[in-house]
């Protein structure tokens, strides 16, 4: 049997399974699934060691500090669910980079640090994710992280900027303290549907490791 992870983060309540992770039609899908007990599974990705409690599929480490990150996406419908892409640097005292979080019918752009909301957060109301397709970017530099939504520029922060490197995962979490549980209105099996997520440096940094 495969081991897998219910993270306790945030009251969630998936646990990750290797199998809801499925390539099908040249995009990603992580897929939430009721359970016949009442429990849900999901799944997630990650370019870092075991954070999920698995190995990924196709599995390779990578880390990258500074560049611009773009993914295209599309997100499951109904409440009480979260998807999520966001990257950490291994043992964080508070770090993350969150490109896009989708949490009740909006998108939060946010630099989390050690004092939580750090450099700060962006809500974007009023898009529904699920219906199409739709691209997001961080421009990481030193000092700044500017977000881009279909190529627009939607936040910049410029405190508390982090200078290490960081991995990059994405996940469909369900329920939880933000989102609040599904109801009976929301569809299963849910998914998150993923693209592409694309790490672009200029060819003379050497701060991504491959």
């Amino acid at each position: 049997g495969h081991r897998a992870e219910c993270t306790g983060w945030n009251e969630e309540l998936q646990t990750y399974h290797p199998e809801n992770v499925v390539v099908r039609n040249g995009a990603l899908h992580l897929i939430a699934q009721r359970t016949p007990d009442g429990g849900y599974t999901s799944g997630a990705v990650t370019t870092a060691v075991d954070v999920f409690g698995y190995d990924q599929p196709g599995y390779s480490d990578f880390t990258y500090r500074y560049g611009y990150t773009e993914v295209r996406f599309r997100t499951p419908a109904g409440a009480g669910m979260w998807p999520a892409v966001w990257g950490l640097p291994y043992n964080s005292d508070g770090d993350e980079i969150d490109i896009i979080e989708v949490v009740k019918g909006s998108a939060f752009f946010t630099l989390h640090t050690g004092s939580w909301l750090g450099g700060g957060q962006h809500e974007l109301p009023g898009i529904d994710f699920s219906q199409d397709w739709h691209t997001v970017g961080t421009l990481w530099e030193p000092g700044k992280i500017t977000w881009y939504l279909d190529g627009t520029e939607v936040y910049s922060v410029t405190a508390d900027i982090p200078d290490q490197p960081f991995f990059v995962q994405a996940n469909l979490a369900i329920g939880g303290e933000w989102p609040g549980p599904p109801d009976a209105s929301t569809p299963f099996p849910g998914s998150f549907d993923i693209d592409y997520i694309r790490v672009f440096q200029p060819a003379n940094d050497s701060t991504a490791t491959f």
